[in-house]
């Protein structure tokens, strides 16, 4: 037998017994939930017009669109309930602001798009003709229904009304015509009305009427004080509103008594109908206690209650003489009230307590039932468990024993263990499968000599250490790389070679310096790694070394000829600045013997242009990258110059700069130096000449991948009407200067002059 099928017997033989004392357990708990559900049961009375009228009733339809709407179920609600309508709509008019359903108008402000302005779960969305919703409603004094809620989502498939039966009437065929303010509906012959009966049901009522008892004989106390308020009143509006108070105390007692006259006709309902089906079953017995509780309860509770209206119509009636209505209160209405109505109630409560006592014990004793019927099969099914287990378990503890026998022998080495478990159930094949895998690892596994064969062939150097920091093994590299013997370094505490490692532990290309043993230190790439597993199987560190002496030499060569080549560049840049600064000498040494204005001009303005091309060599000298020129210093130190150069006085013409942190490199920053010097000499000699004075802005930011570099004056303006086509040297200038960036020279006049030379941040490819 295999052990498949040994498994699934025992879990069947466990199974079986919880099986079956489920299904007997569930079997009584059904008929426990029936119990239960007597406890509040519904009798399906025949319809009479004299016995809806006035009921609140909820009545599901029959679905739309297969003739005539009828009514599907009909049950009828122990008090009255807010009108409630599920269906779909028929009709939608903004202008009335009005919704139809089931043939009546529902009243709710709408807007002109017909949205509802009620409370709705349907948002923005308007309402539509076809759309299901369920509207909760009130009757006004009209008799209109007025909306005071929509819901349109996750809505009950069922169509319904509720609401109280304002007229009803007999048909000629059995059936009952029902108005439900303006709902008509017609049920048939046989249409039933579901009413509340049961002990459970006379409780509640009963302890509903105790509540509007003691309700009614509270307003009666509100009676006599309001009365009492009303004629110690002295102005005339104090009187009309506690002649107001009055009525509306009046109101109270007659609704309490409306309500009372209710209680009474659903508990006398409920005790005939309790007679029929006692009757109806043959139960003889229980149809005399029934009419012996209507008897003794139900009819003396009618006759005090209509002594307790008449004593409070006498007291209504007595407006007058407020001792006398004070002594119809505590002698009349106060003892009828405690003496008769109160502990008839009781009486009934008590009826109906102890048949729902006798119920819950029924239900009890089928719940103990339940309950040891449980107990005993789930002891039972426990043992047999436990039996099939045990011998189930002793089936497979020998083969198991011997494969896990087997399994320790193969981790210790001995590839010659086997397995011998002769059943052909799963544990067979799986003794099979393993003495297969042992037979295939002793084919395949590597010999200790294949492995030395790779140790010795490494070109790095190769340690392996002991847990203490002992080298027990090297290779041929290492012995090179150090020039010491093995037996020199086997038995020598790793530590002894490198000072740093103090601890061992996983690391990866580190670098650190050995000691050889000439006694030199060379710096090595060392990596380590723990060998084997953690805990009893941990055996030291395999640990790698890769001789780096080469690889520093050539680092440090490059780097001598990258100081090399810095210092060449800085002298070239300090020899350049120096010959610019000579050539603007001479040029300020001949300028001297030029008495032409204009002649002298043009030598001031060469001098300008040397000038800004020395500023960025000199920046460069003394900067740390030689590649790029920082705008900021550059522009700031040249535009300086300049104001030192043509403002005389200083203080007539102010320069103000705005420059961002920007690097560019020589050529493109030399640029925008040439562009600068010629626009800001251009603004200091023709925007601001004799004595004119103001301000200067330059500015360099840089914006969405391109750069702005703008001057900006509030002088005498530009004479000329195109920069383009300017011929001046000046203007070239910055017009080809502008187009080696990649750029454009914008003139704006208004509200001051400025020169705006946009260009991309990075250099343009030719």
């Amino acid at each position: 037998m295999s052990l498949r099928l040994r498994l699934l017997i025992v879990i069947i033989a466990a199974a079986l017994p919880t099986t079956i004392a489920s299904l007997i357990t569930g079997s009584i708990n059904r008929g426990i939930q029936a119990d239960v559900g007597e406890l509040r049961r519904d009798a399906q009375l025949v319809i009479r017009a004299e016995d809806v009228t006035g009921s609140t009733l909820e009545i599901e339809l029959s679905p739309a669109g297969a003739g005539p709407r009828r009514p599907v179920q009909i049950d009828r609600l122990p008090r009255e309930r807010r009108p409630k309508l599920r269906g779909p709509i028929e009709a939608v008019d903004t202008k009335s602001g009005t919704i139809t359903l089931f043939g009546v108008a529902l009243f709710q402000q709408l807007g002109a798009d017909g949205k509802p302005t009620t409370e709705s779960d349907a948002g923005d969305e308007p309402l539509r003709v076809g759309q299901r919703i369920e509207a909760s409603c009130s009757i006004d004094s009209n008799g209109r229904w007025k909306l005071r809620k929509i819901k349109s989502k996750d809505l009950k498939p069922e169509d319904k009304i509720k609401g109280t039966v304002s007229v009803a009437s007999n048909h000629s065929d059995g059936g009952v015509n029902l108005d439900i303010h303006g709902i008509r509906l017609k049920t048939a012959a046989s249409d039933r009305i579901n009413v509340p009966r049961g002990p459970l049901y006379r409780h509640e009522t009963a302890a509903r009427m105790s509540l509007t008892t003691q309700e009614s004989l509270a307003a009666a106390h509100d009676l006599i004080k309001s009365r009492y308020l009303k004629r110690e009143a002295r102005s005339d509006a104090e009187k009309i509103a506690r002649k107001a108070d009055i009525d509306e105390i009046e109101e109270r007692i007659s609704d309490a008594f409306d309500d009372l006259d209710t209680f009474w006709k659903e508990l006398n309902r409920d005790a005939e109908t309790e007679i029929a089906a006692a009757k109806a079953a043959g139960a003889a017995a229980r149809a005399t206690s029934e009419s012996k509780r209507k008897e003794d309860l139900l009819a003396p509770l009618m006759t005090s209650l209509n002594d307790l209206r008449a004593h409070l119509d006498t007291l209504r009636t007595t407006t007058s003489d407020l001792l006398a209505a004070q002594e119809i209160l505590q002698n009349k209405v106060e003892s009828t009230v405690r003496k008769s109505v109160l502990p008839r109630l009781r009486a009934l409560e008590l009826h109906a307590e102890e048949q729902l006592n006798d119920d819950l014990k029924t239900i009890a004793v089928r719940a103990q039932e339940a309950s040891r019927l449980t107990l005993v099969t789930t002891i039972l099914g426990a043992l047999i468990a436990m039996t099939l287990g045990v011998l189930f378990s002793r089936t497979i503890s020998k083969p198991v024993s011997a494969l896990e026998s087997a399994a320790q022998r193969i981790g210790t080495g001995d590839l010659t263990a086997r397995v011998d478990v002769p059943s052909k159930d799963e544990l067979g094949h799986l003794a099979e499968t393993f003495n297969r895998m042992a037979v295939r690892l002793a084919t395949s596994t590597v010999s200790l000599d294949n492995l030395n064969d790779v140790v010795e062939s490494l070109a790095g150097g190769l340690f392996i250490v002991s847990p203490e920091g002992t080298i027990t093994t090297v290779n041929p590299a290492t012995l090179a790389m150090l020039g010491f013997s093995k037996s020199e370094l086997e038995g020598r505490p790793i530590r002894d070679l490198c000072a740093d490692l103090t601890v061992l532990g996983f690391c990866r290309g580190q670098d650190r310096l050995f000691l050889t043993k000439s006694g030199a230190r060379i710096p090595v790439s060392f990596s380590a790694a723990p060998l084997g597993g953690g805990g009893a199987d941990f055996r030291g560190f395999v640990c790698l070394a890769e001789d780096l002496s080469e690889r520093k030499a050539m680092e440090a060569a490059l780097k001598n000829s990258v100081a090399e080549k810095d210092l060449l560049l800085r002298e070239l840049h300090h020899r350049v600045k120096n010959n610019l600064q000579v050539i603007t000498s001479l040029l300020d040494l001949q300028s001297r013997e030029i008495k032409d204005a204009k002649a002298l001009e043009k030598f001031q303005e060469s001098q300008d242009r040397i000038r800004s091309m020395a500023l960025i060599h000199e920046q460069l000298f003394g900067a740390r990258d030689l590649e790029m020129v920082d705008l900021r210093v550059y522009l700031g130190l040249l535009v300086g110059h300049l104001g030192q150069s043509h403002i005389d006085p200083p203080e007539r013409v102010r320069l103000e700069t705005h420059i961002e942190e920007i690097r560019l490199d020589l050529d493109r920053a030399l640029s925008c130096g040439l562009i600068v010097n010629e626009l800001v000499t251009n603004a200091i000699k023709h925007g601001f000449p004799g004595t004119v004075g103001g301000t200067i802005k330059v500015s360099c930011t840089s914006v969405d991948g391109r750069i702005l570099l703008e001057v900006a004056d509030d002088g005498m303006g530009f004479r000329e009407n195109r920069v383009n086509q300017s011929e001046t040297l000046g203007q070239t200038l910055i017009r080809d200067l502008a187009a080696q960036l990649g750029g454009e020279v914008i003139l704006v006049r208004e509200p001051a002059t400025r020169f705006v030379v946009t260009f991309p941040v990075e250099e343009p490819t030719s």
